[in-house]
């Protein structure tokens, strides 16, 4: 028996999930995403610090972490109140909104660090720090305009990576191969004549089937409406086929709402019927069966091949190995083992009640 694995390692996560407001700076709100800001910024404290004279090191470096902490705070707590306003606003003037406020608050936290720390008898003489505070928020706000650029170029890139997956998948799911389509038609017309009633039945399944394979934008679907959907493809092929075409559904114990991309059975159906079931004279038993395991969804299909199967071109194989990558990057994988008399292939990847962010939305 041989034995091919397929862990799709070859792609990577899309990335961080874009906003859904389409503003590219992300929610402040997250406690992720804040604690992740806190953290390069202390990075960023410590450099600074490891910059200047080496005397009283320790001390520096706690004034300087105050001071950035207290400025990143800040400025993330007002960021997160005011992320819905600024995303109505255009890139410029969001952009320059946001470094005006950083830095306003960056002068107004130095002059304020200068009056808690002067002696109490000292006379305030605020014009003696108004130009040390203004460096201060100027060094922050340049800080923080690197930030948003670099945020902006990561949310650009990341936008354009999400474009060319939905293209990718969009052209992985509008293949149907030609010959079904000409061979469904001709036993549509045999039936049209004796079997009326079942060539329009006929014609409403392969109705079904290129709503699915057309529908570019609505790229998931759940797992009931996917296994019906094979249901309808089946049904037209025991039209073809009669008595040569039996299948063995056990599928009960799959999470019937879970969703997965559009057309992924389909195809390796009709890869089985094709290179298997026509190839042998008495027919055979297709066997679809699948569970849920620590929150993965495994579906094994399994199909009897002859002595000389037909030239494998490995597209509908290769194309659900590339639509699951696109759909759910490492966490899915495809393997397939082939013996001298049959062809399986096992699919697995996560339960999802929604679709992966910014990738598309379920099929109704």
């Amino acid at each position: 028996m041989q034995v091919r694995l397929s862990p799709l390692s070859a792609f990577s996560e899309p990335g961080p999930p874009l906003a859904p407001d389409g503003f590219f700076l992300p929610d402040l709100c997250d406690l992720r995403v804040t604690l992740a800001l806190v953290l390069s910024v202390q990075l960023l404290a410590f450099i600074l610090t490891l910059a200047m004279p080496p005397e009283d090191f320790w001390l520096r470096l706690s004034r300087v972490s105050l001071y950035a902490q207290a400025v990143t705070l800040s400025s993330a707590g007002l960021l997160c109140v005011l992320r819905g306003r600024l995303a109505r606003l255009t890139l410029p003037l969001a952009s320059a909104t946001i470094l005006g406020l950083v830095l306003g608050l960056a002068f107004g936290i130095a002059l304020l660090g200068w009056f808690l720390q002067r002696d109490p008898g000292e006379i305030p003489r605020m014009t003696d720090h108004l130009l040390p505070a203004l460096r201060l928020g100027l060094t922050a706000t340049l800080v923080a305009a690197l930030a948003l650029r670099y945020l902006y170029l990561q949310y650009a890139l990341h936008q354009r990576v999400r474009d060319e997956f939905t293209l990718r998948i969009d052209a992985l799911q509008a293949r149907i191969r030609p010959h079904f389509l000409f061979n469904t038609l001709n036993t549509i017309t045999a039936l049209i004549q004796s079997q009326p009633r079942t060539a329009e039945a006929a014609l409403e399944d392969l109705a079904d089937l290129f709503r699915a394979s057309l529908a570019t934008g609505d790229r998931f679907v759940t797992l009931a409406d996917e296994l019906a959907l094979c249901r309808h493809y089946l049904h037209l092929e025991t039209l073809r086929l009669g008595a040569r075409l039996r299948v063995d559904w056990v599928t009960d114990d799959l999470p019937q709402q879970a969703l997965l991309p559009a057309l992924t059975l389909q195809p390796l159906l009709e890869n089985a019927i094709y290179h298997g079931i026509e190839t042998l004279p008495k027919g055979g038993t297709i066997r679809l069966d699948g569970h849920l395991h620590k929150g993965l969804i495994e579906l094994r299909l399994r199909n009897p091949c002859g002595s000389k199967p037909r030239h494998r071109h490995g597209l509908a194989i290769e194309n659900t190995r590339q639509r699951l990558a696109l759909s759910f990057g490492p966490k899915a994988c495809l393997e397939t083992r082939q013996s001298a008399t049959h062809f399986e292939v096992t699919l697995r990847f996560p339960r999802l009640a929604c679709p992966p962010d910014g990738i598309g939305r379920v099929i109704p």
